[in-house]
């Protein structure tokens, strides 16, 4: 009998890697450790799992049986630790984001911040990525949350979808760039130089198309991928900082730079398509009570954040105001 799931687990890393090292690199125990939980699973459920080859392992017809229920199970029980966390609320629960990088930047790190000050004994985890794996990450179950970008979430019916405010997007550049110093700079002139940004979709990637931005267009997924392609703003601005590399940017992403003179906005429009972030869960998947107050405390920090770009447009010099 299988008095407990670390074997299956053991099995599930030898599953997918067909390889004992790398199994063993995966579940973070040594290779004879591993040889020894798979062959005692083996011998209590009386059968080979595995056939060893000298190109790796292969699954047997019981091992493609145990994996099929042995996922489910590990599945199950996770599911059932939600729930128990569930009833923690904001006192013990757990709480998973996945978010994309305009919005890691700019949102979710003082949102996080937010929620622990009020609520210390939560347990906060939350991974930055391409706003294609945000998606997948929430509707697989893996986070409780997403926050992205909404052009890329638009045809997503499972998803449960909250847009937040619209962000305007300017060009920053290093001091001492060639541009930054020149008076109403148009578009042909910014597309000269190369573009540092993310995975560009929606009505931006087709912006960037037919503006001839410098990068590739892909018909196949209409998105637009940039000269410079990152999933980190905190990297983008250090390219830029450092190079001719301009960076399309939200106030709040780059304002600190802005502040200590390491960046500087270009005399240009802004880009006619705002950033518009927005927070999403799984359809039919109740949010915890953490995930709601996190929820909550996102909507209030976008609210200030565009306040005090709008503000900031206000105040500032009449480049940032022309349209």
């Amino acid at each position: 009998m299988i008095r407990d799931l670390t074997p299956i687990q053991h099995a599930l890393a030898l599953a997918q890697t067909r390889n004992f090292a790398r199994a063993a690199e995966v579940v973070h125990i040594t290779q004879p450790a591993l040889s020894r939980s798979i062959a005692t699973l083996e011998r209590e459920l009386g059968v080979r799992l595995f056939d060893r080859l000298t190109t790796g392992v292969e699954l047997t017809a019981f091992g493609k049986l145990l994996i099929e229920r042995g996922t489910q199970l590990i599945g199950d029980v996770a599911l059932i630790k939600r729930e128990i966390d569930l009833l923690g609320g904001l006192q013990t629960g757990s709480l998973t984001v996945a978010t994309g990088p305009y919005a890691s930047e700019s949102l979710v790190g003082r949102v996080a911040s937010r929620l622990l000050a009020k609520h210390p004994g939560l347990r906060i985890s939350v991974e930055t990525m391409d706003a294609r794996e945000v998606v997948s990450g929430v509707l697989e179950a893996r986070f409780d949350l997403g926050v992205a970008s909404s052009a890329r979430i638009a045809k997503a019916p499972k998803l449960v979808i909250e847009a937040l405010e619209p962000h305007t997007v300017h060009f920053v550049c290093r001091p001492g760039h060639p541009l930054c110093r020149q008076k109403n700079i148009e578009l042909a002139q910014i597309l000269k130089y190369p573009i540092v940004a993310g995975h560009i979709g929606g009505d931006a990637a087709q912006f960037a198309r037919v503006s001839g931005a410098p990068g590739r267009f892909d018909p196949d997924t209409g998105e637009f991928q940039p000269t410079i392609q990152v999933n980190s703003i905190g990297l983008a601005r250090e390219i830029v900082i450092n190079s001719d590399a301009l960076l399309p940017a939200t106030l709040g992403m780059v304002q600190d730079e802005i502040d200590v003179g390491r960046l500087t906005l270009l005399d240009a429009k802004p880009l006619p398509i705002p950033i518009r972030p927005c927070q999403f869960y799984r359809r039919g998947r109740t949010p915890s009570p953490a995930a709601l107050t996190f929820m909550e405390i996102l909507r209030e920090a976008d609210a200030e954040m565009a306040g005090l770009e709008r503000k900031r447009i206000e105040r500032s010099p009449k480049k940032l105001r022309r349209s």
